[in-house]
């Protein structure tokens, strides 16, 4: 662009039309004459905000060989990359010699374009509009943030080479990728995701979206060949080089451009870091460490099997998914406590904090992210809803414990009630009995003793009439 599309306000002081002049003046040296015999037409004129969609899409290329081909020189992408320039204001940091090297090997008109796109990288560099300094994403790092980089292979197989290419991927060429249940739900979220961001021009190295394996890290920044040395210094993890100092990065003997690179990953790093301390890759276990703390590690190789790599991704499990698992009483009910704890760990901030930027775990970024873009995600409250299905389950549990056991105490009544009444039966015969007996008995001495006075009053009436005699 030339000077006057430098100038503060310079967009809003364009004339509703613009003709071939107007745009020469504010292009500068970027002007390009084929593109505006495309856009203009026979007439030579173009609306206003036409033109300055197509700066404002020039502007934010997505990589460099989208900013190549532009200008129509592609064909030098793989020369470019010899030169590990990574981004177009790279070009004004390659040493002079190397890079009139590099012009007297091109043809002409390549010449021609090659200067229009210097004295864009130029532009780029006095007003960065949100894509410089930071280089684009790099398809592998862009799967790696959502941990999908095994589906790679499929998305090379189908022309993809870039994240760019994705809209253009159909839904149902899929299938092919062989994405498993919890890769596919990632997948999912990840396009609708990407969507947004192309459509806002955001190509950036996001704060939760950009945590790659190291190895990716250094490929993207043209540092591959350091990646034996940083292991000789320990590194391990990205997080790993915020710990390297000034004298052992002398050490690595990096010339100007990859020093440029260097510190521009450096924010990255320090992103990665903080993202490590809140989700705990520090001080938590391993997806295997952590189901073998749940007594769970039978688990391992099913849930490995759905698409899970780390402890959130199992958050991506709905409960009707559980069934999947095949999983034993016990194990399902310690599965479903420690999906409940997996949910305070990862979807809430630390107790007695407010969530922050900072302190944001990766599922929560999602989660926010989701909302945004208007995704549904998987939002299950396990805390409410296991604890209600594990008290439903306690409770028909007690229930049939209290069924059991009034039908136990019914039978136990029955039986006791029958020996009473037949204790009873028994009891009132033998009291009949004793009755009968008693009664004949009484009867008995009755008649004796009626009969004995009977006797002594015959006795004493026979005495007076013998003594009367």
């Amino acid at each position: 662009m030339g000077q006057a599309a430098l100038a503060i306000g310079s967009e809003d002081k364009l004339p509703d039309v613009i003709d071939e002049k107007t745009a020469r003046d504010f292009c500068g040296k970027c002007f390009d004459e084929g593109d505006w015999e495309v856009l203009a037409g026979k007439e030579g004129l173009l609306k206003k905000q036409t033109f300055l969609n197509t700066i404002q899409i020039r502007n934010h290329a997505p990589s460099i060989v989208t900013w190549l081909e532009f200008w129509r020189i592609d064909e030098l992408a793989e020369r470019f990359i010899e030169l590990e320039v990574m981004s177009a204001d790279d070009l004004l940091d390659i040493s002079p010699t190397i890079l009139q090297k590099f012009k007297d090997s091109i043809k002409s008109v390549q010449k021609k374009h090659f200067e229009k796109a210097m004295a864009h990288a130029a532009y780029l560099k006095v007003k960065p509009v949100g894509y410089m300094p930071w280089r684009p994403f790099a398809l592998e790092m862009w799967l790696e943030s959502w941990r999908l980089q095994r589906i790679l292979p499929g998305l090379i197989v189908h022309g993809i080479d870039v994240k760019e290419d994705i809209p253009d991927f159909l839904e149902k060429f899929w299938p092919e990728l062989g994405m498993r249940l919890l890769e596919e739900k990632r997948w999912r979220e990840a396009v609708q995701n990407l969507f947004s961001l192309l459509k806002s021009f955001n190509f950036l190295a996001q704060r939760k979206a950009a945590v790659p394996t190291l190895n990716t890290w250094l490929k993207s920044l043209h540092l591959g060949a350091l990646k034996d040395r940083l292991e000789a210094f320990g590194a391990v993890q990205l997080m790993d080089l915020d710990d390297v100092k000034d004298h052992q990065l002398k050490e690595l003997g990096l010339n100007q451009l990859q020093q440029k690179h260097w510190h521009i990953g450096m924010n990255q790093v320090k992103a990665a870091k903080r993202e490590a301390m809140a989700d705990g890759y520090a001080d938590l276990p391993d997806l295997y460490g952590f189901l073998e703390n749940w007594r769970l590690h039978a688990l391992y190789d099913k849930v490995t099997e759905l698409g899970a790599l780390t402890q959130q991704d199992l958050l991506d499990l709905e409960p009707e998914d559980f069934g999947l698992l095949k999983m034993k009483p016990l194990e399902e009910k310690r599965f479903h406590w420690m999906m409940i704890a997996l949910e305070e760990e990862f979807e809430a901030p630390p107790p007695g904090e407010e969530l922050t930027e900072e302190n944001m775990t990766r599922r929560m970024w999602r989660k926010q992210q989701a909302e945004k873009d208007g995704f549904k995600q998987v939002d299950v409250d396990f805390k409410s809803k296991l604890r209600a299905t594990d008290m439903e389950e306690d409770n028909i549990l007690n229930q049939n414990k209290i069924t059991k056991r009034q039908t136990k105490d019914i039978g136990k009544k029955t039986k006791r009630d029958k020996a009473r009444e037949t204790a009873s039966k028994t009891q009132m015969a033998k009291t009949d009995i004793s009755l009968d007996g008693t009664a004949r008995s009484t009867g008995n001495r009755s008649a004796r003793s009626e009969g004995k006075k009977s006797a002594r009053q015959d006795t004493g009436r026979n005495t007076g009439r013998s003594s009367r005699r």
